[in-house]
């Protein structure tokens, strides 16, 4: 009888992926665990900074209060047009050039918001807002971000930290709110 020393496609691949090194040493995941939650407790903070202009406007009349409740549904109802294209530019390109694109919305747009806020013009306001509303799925791709560094299911701590991240940026705003009021 013939012995049969072939060895099967899957056996190829099970000894390629124990032969190679996994890139995602700890200190890779840390670092990219900082950045990104970084980013979401900077997101945090610039999402709910008009709750502290509009405090502060209430005495230099920038903003009434219906234009800011038209700010912040601007910035919800901006996302839902631009998830779904960011989902196709994450299909063509990757999570990390998604998340960049992003984060770099969210700065431009806030750039604008604080200039619009600094010169005392609504629709430098509006226009920052809207383009940081532009960025706002950065929460979801951060998420996707991670799962391509966390993918064993000892990692699972690193999606609590970076939920942790963003609490810290609300808890920010709230602070500066109360010590304002104050």
């Amino acid at each position: 009888m013939k012995e049969n020393h072939e060895i099967s496609k899957f056996e190829q691949l099970m000894e390629l992926m124990e032969s190679t090194h996994d890139f995602r040493t700890r200190e890779k995941k840390v670092s990219i665990l900082i950045l990104i939650s970084l980013g979401m407790t900077i997101f945090y903070i610039i999402y709910d900074t008009p709750k502290i202009i509009i405090n502060f406007s209430s005495h230099n009349q920038i903003i009434n209060e219906f234009q800011f409740q038209l700010l912040y549904t601007l910035a919800h109802l901006i996302p839902i047009f631009a998830s779904p294209l960011y989902g196709i530019f994450t299909d063509l390109y990757s999570v990390r050039n998604t998340y960049l694109l992003n984060f770099s919305l969210c700065l431009l747009g806030y750039t604008f918001f604080f200039f619009g806020v600094f010169l005392k013009n609504i629709i430098i306001i509006f226009i920052g807002r809207i383009i940081f509303a532009s960025g706002s799925p950065i929460s979801s791709t951060s998420f996707a971000y991670l799962s391509k560094w966390f993918n064993r299911s000892n990692d699972v701590w690193g999606f609590s930290i970076l939920s942790f991240g963003s609490r810290i940026g609300g808890f920010t705003v709230s602070f500066l709110l109360s010590s304002n009021n104050e």
